[in-house]
């Protein structure tokens, strides 16, 4: 629980930076769509088991969010 907390303490400040901070589900799983307002920047997906966060899975790598991206705006 204190990890997820820093998680979301961090996904704060990065909507204090002007990041835009979406609730979206990634692969099926809950999670965080992180932007600038014109380009997905960062996925953030929850595997929830049992109704705890078993892992977080962060993609940053600009070829495999461009496909979340033309999803995204479809």
């Amino acid at each position: 629980p204190d990890r997820v907390g820093r998680l979301l303490l961090g996904l704060a400040r990065k909507a204090d930076s002007g990041l835009h901070v979406e609730p979206v589900f990634v692969n099926g799983m809950p999670g965080f769509l992180i932007s600038d307002g014109r380009t997905i920047v960062q996925t953030i997906g929850l595997e929830v088991v049992e109704g705890r966060i078993a892992a977080i899975y962060v993609t940053r790598n600009p070829e495999k969010l461009r496909g979340a991206t033309q999803r995204a705006h479809a």
